[in-house]
C-alpha cells in the first residue's frame, strides 16, 4: 500500500464561499479517501500549495523507488 500511494492520491474536494471583513472569499477542505482524513484551507493559494507539495513528495517518492529497483 505504501508504494501505492506514493504514485496515486484520492481526495473529495469541497469549497464554499464566506463573507469576510465585507468581501467573499473561498473556503476549501480535502478529505482523503482512503483514510477520511481532512485538511482546512483558508485561501486557494493554500490548497494549491499544499497540492503541489503532495504531488512533489510522490514524484521524489516514485523516483527512489526506481532507483532501488536498479
Amino acid at each position: 500500500m505504501k508504494n501505492k500511494k506514493a504514485i496515486y492520491r484520492s481526495y473529495l474536494l469541497r469549497l464554499w464561499h464566506v463573507k469576510q471583513n465585507g468581501d467573499w472569499i473561498w473556503r476549501t477542505s480535502l478529505e482523503e479517501v482512503d483514510t477520511g482524513k481532512r485538511r482546512a484551507f483558508t485561501n486557494l493559494d493554500l490548497l494549491i500549495g499544499f497540492l503541489e507539495n503532495e504531488t512533489a513528495e510522490s514524484l521524489n517518492a516514485q523516483e527512489e523507488q526506481e532507483n532501488e529497483k536498479g
